[in-house]
């Protein structure tokens, strides 16, 4: 279960990315850092397998400072890579 959760985690990322092109910058700079944020605690988790229950998963301050990084860099470019969005929950 926990498996079919992180990919369907994956794909959300994936889609958030391409629905935050049209949110102002600020809006569209803060859902791409926590998308990326997000997403590496999936990951992570998705990597300890079982025993990703036997202690708190967490990104520490300096990968989230590099996410934020990031995620003001893509905000700036604002062209993100087109995925189907297909099977995913959106608003009609």
């Amino acid at each position: 279960m926990v498996k079919r959760l992180c990919d369907a985690s994956e794909r959300y990322e994936a889609s958030a990315r391409v629905g935050a092109a049209k949110l102002p910058f600020r809006a569209r700079w803060a859902v791409l850092a926590a998308a990326g944020i997000y997403g590496d605690i999936a990951r992570q988790v998705r990597a300890a397998g079982d025993h990703a229950w036997d202690h708190r998963i967490f990104v520490g301050k300096g990968a989230k400072a590099k996410r934020v990084a990031t995620a003001f860099a893509d905000a700036w470019r604002n062209k993100p890579k087109l995925v189907s969005r297909e099977g995913l929950w959106t608003r009609a």
